[in-house]
């Protein structure tokens, strides 16, 4: 017996794509016809036009809610499983590169015996188009940071910094710099296909220091070999960063502590005793030192509470970035297009732009990095950048 319910005019687009998943399940007409309270020849005309519903639906830019005419586009079951599957990792925090979607709506085609779907990047612009899907660069690590413990380290700042003057508090941290990368991206003619040279990888490893009023350190940059080639008849002691090696070019606690103890040093020599926030990664180690006294930062917070995560370093990086381009583009004056393909800085180069990058760091960096944060250690640790620079 079939339901004397009040049969309905219209079904909304969402009431429609349900409707048709009903059918693909194995249900008949009638069945639909009962449980959406319409017409059996309603849903005819729905299935009859089922691939173009399911186009309206996967297109974002228009509410579900509402009845749409548009003109269907192919694969649209492709479409809304690939759409399907994009929220769900996007969901996890997973990222997603164009042809990681390519990947995944090939497989679909492939399980739906769809030989013509090519996944072309026509095919991925249109869908990104159609869900307004942009990329974006993920950087940082402030999704996971804990919040409340960064609160409560600012609570405790000006207890922790109590005997010493500003002057005296230093922040420190290392950076990874892939020193001969070039950038991922590029103008490029429409009729030129867009084809890079790999990914330069050769990395080498920095820590950084400031105080609270902008003196900086000399910094500390961690290379594969103890003497490069390019180092030959070079006084390494003389350069104006401090050299040291090791097999993976990371930061050690062995480096860690012999870069302390000799920072202690220099503070003996000024008669001078500093505080100094590092964060807790595995290579700084607890070291007893007489003139440095060691904070540590709270576990998952550098990016709310570590001075130099705030920007100061990105800057660094964006300054040394630009230092290399303009070497290239001197080079390009006096070298061919062959020659610049084949062209490699050399590790004296990037020691020598690090230094200078490092320099023209300004105060305005740690202005606006400030600003844009509401915690207490910030509005006291008013890092002041090249303010000793300035007045030299």
């Amino acid at each position: 017996m079939h339901s004397t319910a009040k049969k309905r005019n219209d079904l909304t687009l969402e009431e429609k794509v349900e409707v048709i998943r009903f059918l693909q399940n194995g249900n008949s007409e009638r069945k639909a016809a009962d449980k959406f309270c319409v017409s059996k020849g309603s849903i005819g005309n729905i299935k009859k036009r089922s691939k173009e519903y399911l186009d309206q639906y996967s297109d974002l830019s228009i509410p579900n809610n509402i009845r749409r005419n548009g003109k269907p586009t192919e694969n649209e079951e492709i479409n809304h499983l690939t759409w399907e599957w994009f929220k769900k990792i996007r969901a996890a925090d997973i990222p997603v590169s164009g042809p990681m979607l390519q990947l995944v709506a090939k497989k679909f085609a492939e399980e739906l015996n769809n030989t013509a779907f090519a996944a072309s990047n026509g095919w991925l612009e249109r869908f990104r188009t159609r869900h307004q899907i942009s990329f974006k660069v993920l950087s940082g690590e402030s999704d996971s940071a804990d919040l409340q413990e960064a609160q409560n380290f600012a609570s405790r700042f000006k207890e922790l910094c109590e005997g010493y003057a500003v002057e005296d508090i230093f922040n420190a941290d290392e950076t990874g710099l892939f020193f001969r990368a070039l950038p991922k991206k590029t103008l490029l003619e429409k009729y030129k296909k867009s084809e890079g040279k790999k990914f330069s990888k050769e990395r080498i490893s920095i820590m950084l220091c400031s105080s609270m009023l902008g003196e900086k350190l000399k910094p500390f940059v961690i290379g594969k070999a103890k003497r490069p080639r390019c180092f030959k008849n070079v006084n390494v002691n003389g350069l104006p960063i401090t050299w040291k090696a090791n097999k993976k070019a990371w930061m050690t606690s062995v480096l860690f502590e012999e870069w302390l103890k000799d920072l202690n040093m220099k503070m003996i020599a000024q008669n001078r005793k500093i505080l100094l926030f590092v964060d807790q990664c595995p290579s700084h180690c607890e070291v007893q030192l007489s003139n440095i006294k060691l904070k540590f930062l709270p576990c998952n917070t550098t990016s709310l509470v570590q001075p130099l995560d705030q920007g100061i370093i990105k800057n660094f990086k964006t300054l040394y970035r630009n230092l290399f381009i303009k070497h290239l583009i001197a080079e390009s004056a006096t070298q061919s297009a062959e020659q610049l393909a084949s062209y490699k800085i050399n590790l004296l180069d990037a020691v020598h732009w690090v230094d200078e990058a490092w320099k023209q760091v300004n105060e305005s960096v740690s202005r606006i990095a400030l600003e844009k944060l509401d915690l207490m250690f910030f509005q006291s640790m008013k890092l002041k950048i090249l303010h000793k620079s300035k007045k030299k």
